[in-house]
């Protein structure tokens, strides 16, 4: 980049510009640069979040496919299946890179703890990886989160050519799972706003005069400026409306579709579909993101020792992303049980 001198303004002018022009601004620095941005972007935000009575964000989660880890939850079968698949790919394209550089594979495998892929590695020969040159040894290691950059981007565009909008046409409803006293919304304790009014297992169908077919409806609804808002369920075959003040949410936990009885299947493989691909690409964008890290086995750590023979000056770089990552852990704090 010809204008060193101006990256550091541009990247601290990047945290206050609204995006995209951030990520323009954090493409500057490549992936780690990405990553220093979202990570410092997260603890600003975090800082507003507690001072604001709510809960802090944690920028660091593990990834454990049907378990909800604090914010944080992934299904099972849609986790599963893109963990699987990004190994592959990524491992994969570190292979591929190797090879296409006359280097011989000693070894490869998958990594599993018990059903679930945790990871994979391929070795090619040490004696011929260590003769490249830098570069070609940056090209390899960066193969890995490249391919998955790579398969984020095309299951993005994927996504945006899905008829997703057909799933609307067969949905009755909403059905409510739970009617707590009270719900956690953006990390504060609020009070059911119909708690003892409406039941488990309602459907809602309509909020103010306009169909609800999936939570951005509910979401959309709630943005009229109206001072109390008007729900209507279905209660086994009857209809009842219940009006409650507008503060942008109802107080229910966990809402489940509720099909015509003449939906084709198809429709429930579209909506698999989708919910799997944003969760593929999700967690793709997560692994290219973490393995540029310049931190022990990550990928991330040979490129920086390459580019540290190179003469670049890479130390701080290190110094900043280890300081982020803490900063980034700490909100666990907030979700231990503790009181």
């Amino acid at each position: 980049f010809p204008y060193k001198k101006a990256i550091p303004l541009l990247f601290i002018a990047g945290l206050f510009i609204p995006a995209p022009l951030v990520f323009i601004v954090s493409t500057l620095f490549g992936l780690v640069g990405s990553v220093i941005y979202l990570a410092a972007w997260n603890i600003i935000f975090n800082i507003f979040s507690v001072l604001g009575g709510k809960k802090p964000l944690p920028g660091v989660a593990p990834v454990i496919p049907g378990v909800k880890i604090g914010p944080y939850y992934i299904p099972f079968v849609e986790g599963w299946l893109s963990l699987l698949i990004i190994v592959l790919v990524h491992e994969g394209a570190h292979g591929l890179s190797a090879a296409l550089r006359g280097l011989k594979i000693d070894d490869a495998a998958l990594v599993l703890l018990g059903p679930l892929p945790i990871g994979g590695y391929v070795n090619p020969d040490e004696e011929q990886f260590n003769a490249l040159p830098p570069r070609e040894k940056i090209a390899v290691a960066s193969a890995g989160p490249a391919s998955n950059l790579l398969l984020f981007t095309l299951i993005s565009l994927l996504l945006l050519l899905l008829p997703t909008g057909l799933v609307k046409q067969y949905v009755v409803g909403l059905k409510i799972l739970e009617v707590p006293k009270v719900v956690e919304i953006g990390g504060v304790e609020r009070n059911s706003l119909v708690h003892g009014i409406v039941k488990p297992g309602d459907v809602l169908i309509y909020v103010e005069d306009k169909p609800i077919r999936s939570v951005g409806d509910i979401r959309r609804a709630f943005s009229a400026e109206k001072n109390f808002i008007t729900l209507t369920v279905l209660r086994g075959t009857t209809t009842l409306s219940v009006t409650i003040p507008n503060k942008g949410y109802i107080g229910v936990r966990g809402f489940e579709y509720v099909w015509k009885k003449d939906t084709p299947l198809f429709i429930f493989i579209l909506l698999f579909l989708s919910g799997f691909l944003y969760v593929l690409a999700g967690l793709n964008l997560a692994i290219a993101l973490a393995n540029a890290l310049p931190l022990w086995i990550l990928d991330g750590a040979v490129v920086f020792q390459e580019l540290g023979r190179m003469g670049w000056r890479t130390e701080i770089i290190k110094k900043v992303v280890v300081v982020l990552i803490v900063l980034n852990l700490l909100p666990w704090l907030f979700y231990l049980p503790i009181r």
